[in-house]
């Protein structure tokens, strides 16, 4: 029998990994890639313990958001619901995979905009290639996230971020996160310039 517990507030680093993997699912991930794309993101977690290696915690969480798997619960419910064979393509050698609890607090001390960006530079490689320039449709919008837990680089619970989004491609290119404790439109005023800056 499974426990289903209610679902724990998403954190900001989850909430960096669903808004980068807002794009066309016609290029599904591959796990390898995944994994390589990975290596790159800071682990934030002591070396003494490590049971399971950064790369193998956030590919099966990409593949999980993918399949409509929303909450950390959810993520590692996936993960323990899969195949043998998935399990090590995605760098579980033994096919053991993380709790709940091990996934938040890895995604509470994950540094959003690192693997905003190893997501971002994965799904650049696989999406088709865009207009030159000047002819790419891009939206900038700001979001506030309310209800999520306190992340460990930010003061409060509250995630707010711009990002910019590729309409032709369907990728968020780049996201900034908003600290200013201003209005809300003046306070994405204060970022648009550095979020368009990492755009060229």
């Amino acid at each position: 029998m499974e426990c289903i517990a209610p679902p724990a507030p998403e954190t900001t680093a989850l909430a960096a990994l669903r808004a980068a993997l807002a794009l066309d699912e016609a290029a599904p991930p591959a796990p390898a890639d995944l994994l390589a794309a990975f290596a790159a993101v800071p682990d934030p977690r002591r070396a003494q313990g490590r049971r399971f290696a950064l790369p193998a915690l956030l590919a099966p969480a990409v593949a999980a958001l993918l399949a409509n798997h929303l909450s950390v619960l959810a993520v590692a419910q996936w993960g323990a619901r899969q195949r043998p064979e998935l399990l090590r393509a995605l760098g579980f050698r033994d096919g053991t995979t993380p709790h709940q609890s091990t996934l938040q607090r890895l995604f509470r001390r994950l540094d959003p905009a690192a693997l905003s960006a190893a997501v971002g530079d994965y799904f650049a490689q696989v999406a088709p290639a865009p207009p030159g320039r000047g002819g790419q449709r891009v939206a900038i919008d700001g979001k506030a996230q309310r209800g999520r837990l306190a992340f460990a680089t930010t003061a409060g619970g509250t995630v707010h971020a711009l990002a910019a989004y590729s309409q032709d491609t369907g990728l968020v290119l780049a996201q900034q996160e908003i600290r200013s404790g201003a209005g809300k439109a003046e306070a994405e005023l204060t970022v648009a310039l550095a979020l368009l800056a990492r755009l060229d």
